[in-house]
């Protein structure tokens, strides 16, 4: 595996660019050979201070730092603990039953319809019939590719809640 424009040096000039390619043109993506020399990390980095890259050491005017940055010279903007918005108006942090979830609990994703879910409905099922028949949590957790903590939620009912047991439907 070669990078892009040690190839394209490679193919236009037949041997490899030892260290590497660099490039005139400052995009590293380009693979114009017209575009890139050779040459190694102190060549890079004489060519990048000369064309005014180099952050703070060539232009320290432009990077904020330690008292002149902007939380050092503003810190009445920067909210924080009994500033933040939270505690300066708490009766705008929806809690109970002003939360979304419990104004509108179809809105909620969950199970399948959420896409970092590893389990079906099906296999929830499943798991709780395993576990109530005997089977070892870890042992069912190996199986569906979850871990033990997880088929133990499923089973108290705090996991997969929305999962009526087969008794209960």
């Amino acid at each position: 595996m070669e990078k892009a424009p040690r190839v394209a040096f490679f193919l236009k000039r037949g041997y490899w660019p030892e260290p590497c390619a660099l490039h005139h043109c400052d995009n590293t993506l380009c693979v114009r050979d017209e575009h890139l020399f050779e040459g190694d990390q102190g060549d890079n980095a004489r060519d990048r201070a000369s064309k005014g890259r180099n952050g703070s050491v060539s232009r320290p005017d432009r990077v904020a730092r330690g008292d002149r940055h902007s939380s050092r010279t503003h810190p009445e903007r920067i909210a924080r603990g009994e500033r933040h918005s939270s505690r300066t108006h708490p009766e705008s942090v929806p809690r109970g039953d002003a939360h979304y979830a419990r104004r509108s609990p179809e809105k909620v994703t969950r199970g399948e319809a959420k896409g970092t879910a590893k389990l079906t409905t099906l296999a929830v099922l499943e798991i709780r019939r395993a576990v109530r028949a005997g089977e070892m949590a870890k042992d069912v957790a190996k199986r569906f590719g979850v871990s033990a903590a997880t088929v133990s939620r499923i089973v108290k009912g705090t996991g997969w809640a929305h999962v009526a047991n087969e008794e209960s439907a």
